[in-house]
């Protein structure tokens, strides 16, 4: 199985959802899946890019503030 944190690369899944009842149990048995696995599952492309994108800046500021980068000035 898939697993998160054992990916060499972040990971997300984007499921959009059905109203067919068949497509939208097997589209929730997947959610589940992902979820249980412990990948992030988002209901469409923008969501998954919104959150990839807060990922990503939040990585920077964090390795900016480590090598002492961050003077917490606001320019």
């Amino acid at each position: 199985s898939i697993k998160q944190g054992h990916l060499p690369k972040p990971v997300a899944m984007v499921l959009e959802p059905s109203i067919l009842p068949k497509e939208a149990e097997a589209i929730l048995a997947a959610i589940r899946g992902c979820i249980s696995s412990g990948l992030p599952v988002y209901y469409s492309f923008a969501a998954a890019a919104n959150a990839i994108n807060l990922v990503l800046n939040h990585t920077e500021k964090q390795s900016k503030r480590v090598l002492g980068e961050d003077s917490g000035s606001c320019s």
